[in-house]
């Protein structure tokens, strides 16, 4: 393997997110007009209600801090923690399962 082997894998990989990223932005615009209430491909009916209703969006703002702060919040946000035999073998017990509520 020579030096630039890994410099040219990087770099094609940073190319694909890049083709990506511009791939999906229409999508990204448009879901973040709906999160906004501005569905314009989707005109009102004549003679109907222009209301849009927003309570998805009270709900994600309501909720979104909560979640970035568990998300978030550790010392790290992924820790790996290599298993013991006892755990391994705990985790390769027999299950049982219980219909009863």
């Amino acid at each position: 393997m020579t030096e630039d082997s890994p410099i040219r894998a990087v770099a094609k990989m940073v190319r694909e997110a890049e083709r990506h990223a511009e791939d999906m932005a229409a999508d990204r615009v448009r879901a973040v007009q709906y999160y906004r209430g501005e569905m314009r491909d989707l005109p009102a009916e004549a003679g109907r209600s222009s209301m849009v209703s927003r309570d998805v969006r009270a709900h994600i703002k309501k909720v979104l801090p909560s979640v970035m702060r568990t998300i978030l919040g550790g010392a790290s946000v992924v820790e790996y923690l290599r298993s013991s035999r006892a755990t391994r073998a705990w985790r390769s017990r027999p299950r049982t399962t219980s219909t009863r509520c």
